[in-house]
């Protein structure tokens, strides 16, 4: 009886043990699915922040680079040495923030649709222009190929911090005063800051393509010497090339008495890449609104079977030079003079 009723109550307590296992067991199931819950609350809670963090800061690099509002009110390219454009620009930001340019980039194209160089490259800027500031700089971008003696057309821009782009457009020759235009001194303007001068040997243009001042000549009378001009095409209301012959003379005038002045004359040349004169000559094209630099320096015009022949001040002292321009405009014969410097011959 006594062996029964231990035995009975070892199962009771067996089976309360049993129960409290699995109390146990639902409870820690519970704090495990708690747990998990809650941590994937917290996660989906946390990404959903970074989301929403994420799409502000993208809102607001956006209103920023809608802000940035620049433009470019004068543009003007020039190859002055060897494989470097040299761009000259006038900028403005006329929006409220300040604008940080990284890079520019430029392009250039030889015969346009045809053969010919056909050349992008970048450098590096750091400049940063503020609300409404106004500024007028120069830059150089290196591309290789190009060369002074040939014509172009151009293509230039910035790319700012934010990553908007600046495209610089040339002048606007509608907006030109009237003394640069047709209407003024002719269809040609000259660049009165890059006025050279070099002399040659055996038809190599000497210190080319820096050379030095064109104003004074320090050669003295009889040294063969040549002189480069850059001249913009401002034809504004055809936008057409200009085509300059051989016939067209830098010629000089020397008052060397009351009664009777004396002369001496350089005839248009081609020159190449290294500063070589050609013994031969193909007419020069002017790109509307493109500088462009040409050379004189044969004593004669250089057509039929007449080749090069170098050419020399005759006289020294101060003398007015005057270029007599020959060629095509628009199909049509054309003829321009430009009275424009003077040089001391010494």
């Amino acid at each position: 009886m006594n062996t029964l009723l231990i035995f009975k109550k070892k199962q009771k307590f067996r089976s309360n043990r049993k129960g409290v296992s699995s109390i146990i067991g639902a409870v820690f199931l519970i704090l495990i699915v708690g747990t998990l819950a809650s941590s994937y609350f917290f996660f989906t809670l946390s990404q959903n922040t970074l989301y929403n963090d994420a799409v502000k800061q993208t809102n607001q690099l956006e209103i920023r680079r809608n802000a940035e509002s620049l433009q470019a009110l004068n543009t003007t390219y020039k190859i002055l040495v060897e494989n470097n454009l040299t761009i000259d620009v006038k900028m403005q930001n006329i929006g409220p923030m300040d604008v940080t340019l990284i890079n520019l980039w430029a392009h250039v194209i030889e015969n346009p649709g045809g053969s010919g160089l056909d050349a992008a490259n970048y450098t590096p800027v750091n400049i940063t222009l503020k609300g409404g500031q106004t500024l007028q700089q120069e830059f150089n971008v290196t591309l290789a190929g190009l060369s002074p003696a040939r014509s172009y057309a151009f293509s230039a821009w910035f790319i700012t911090s934010l990553g908007n782009i600046m495209t610089l457009k040339q002048v606007n020759t509608e907006e030109i005063v009237v003394s640069q235009t047709t209407q003024g001194i002719g269809s040609l303007a000259m660049d009165f800051q890059d006025f050279r001068c070099f002399t040659v040997n055996n038809r190599q243009l000497v210190n080319y393509p820096f050379g030095s001042s064109g104003y004074v000549v320090t050669t003295g009378a009889g040294s063969p010497i040549a002189f480069k001009v850059v001249l913009t095409n401002l034809n504004y209301q055809t936008k057409a090339d200009i085509i300059l012959s051989a016939d067209s003379v830098f010629f000089s005038i020397f008052p060397t008495t009351a009664q009777q002045v004396r002369g001496s004359y350089w005839y248009i040349v081609n020159v190449d890449a290294q500063g070589l004169i050609s013994n031969s000559f193909s007419n020069i094209t002017l790109r509307y609104n493109v500088p462009t630099a040409v050379y004189f320096a044969s004593a004669t015009a250089i057509k039929g079977t007449a080749l090069f022949s170098s050419s020399s001040p005759g006289y020294s002292g101060t003398s007015p030079i005057n270029l007599a321009l020959i060629g095509s405009k628009d199909g049509q014969p054309f003829g321009q003079n430009v009275p424009f410097v003077s040089v001391y011959v010494s």
